[in-house]
């Protein structure tokens, strides 16, 4: 089982683009799962996209809507 995002973008990605809401950040984070896809793929039957999607962490910034 793989989660792919657990509460932990870089600092750098949120101080240069603003977090979630920029476009570039989740561009990033396409090309990432990506390469985390073709890596494992054939050993991970199981993955997450995101630790507990309805839930926003509080101390989240950059963050201007509920995760659905």
């Amino acid at each position: 089982m793989i989660c792919l995002e657990h509460y932990e973008l870089p600092g750098y990605l949120l101080e240069k683009y603003g977090g979630w809401g920029s476009k570039t950040v989740v561009e990033l984070f396409v090309r990432y799962a990506e390469k985390v896809f073709a890596r494992y793929h054939p050993k991970v039957t199981r993955w997450f996209t995101f630790n507990e999607p309805i839930v926003v962490h509080p101390g989240l910034s950059g963050c201007s809507a509920l995760a659905l």
